[in-house]
Parts: structure tokens; C-alpha cells; sequence
């Protein structure tokens, strides 16, 4: 497929009902799959050494810069409400992020800032968003 090119979609918690797809994302704050761990380690102040606990994957920050486009100010503003309420702060969900034409990398995520404009001059019909997800947290 020539024309194939990833999307990124978020689902509700189940996984499986769409909640939104990002249409015109310019770049993403990567690397996929992001697996590193997290260690905890307990010290005893009046003993030797420490006990260390394998804590499962790390949670990180994933940035999806990408475009609203609207026929005008007044439908561009009316899609940056459907975002907002689309995607309240502190709902989990899964994004899914094609690998391929038939496979996705699948992370927990939840939105907890705000949804950043990026400074790019006068919005008429077009903006650009950033947002970002805490992703492996629920």
C-alpha cells in the first residue's frame, strides 16, 4: 500500500469503543514501544544492603503534536470543544498507533494537562495542539 500512513486513535478503557482519532499528527514524543523498567528499592537504615523489587513498566509522558482543520473560527473552535470533552482529564484509555497496515502498539494512557496550543500565529482555520498523555498509568 503506497498510501498507507499511521493513524492514532483512542479507545475507551475496554480497548474496543473509539473515543477519538487524530487526524493530521505531525510528530509524536516516541519511542514506541516504551519499556523500561521500574525498580523499587527498599533500604533498611539499621541494616546492610536493600531489597529490590521489579515494579513493572515505567510510566512516561507522550506528546502527540498535531492539526485541527475547520471550515472557519467558529467550526475550528467547535472541534477543539469536541476534543476537550472527547478526552475529559483523568479518564483512562488505550491509543493505538499503527505499526503497520495490520498492527498497532496499544498503550494504557490518561490525559492529565491541559491541551497546549502551539504558537504558530493568528488561528483562522487551522491550529495546532499539543497533547499529552501519561502513558503505562491507569
Amino acid at each position: 500500500m503506497a498510501d498507507w500512513k499511521p493513524s492514532f486513535k483512542l479507545f475507551q478503557a475496554d480497548g474496543t469503543t473509539p473515543v477519538y482519532t487524530f487526524l493530521y499528527v505531525q510528530k509524536d514524543s516516541g519511542p514506541f514501544p516504551h519499556t523500561e523498567n521500574h525498580i523499587i528499592e527498599h533500604e533498611n537504615p539499621r541494616a546492610k544492603g536493600s531489597l529490590v523489587i521489579d515494579g513493572g513498566l515505567k510510566a512516561y509522558d507522550l506528546a502527540i503534536h498535531f492539526f485541527l482543520k475547520g471550515a472557519n473560527y467558529t467550526a475550528l473552535m467547535a472541534l477543539i470543544d469536541t476534543l476537550e470533552s472527547a478526552i475529559p482529564i483523568n479518564s483512562p484509555g488505550v491509543l493505538k498507533i499503527d505499526k503497520s497496515s495490520i498492527a498497532t502498539y496499544d498503550c494504557n494512557v490518561k490525559r492529565l494537562l491541559a491541551i497546549e496550543r502551539v504558537p504558530n500565529g493568528n488561528i483562522t482555520n487551522v491550529v495546532e495542539l499539543k497533547l499529552t498523555f501519561r502513558a503505562n498509568s491507569w
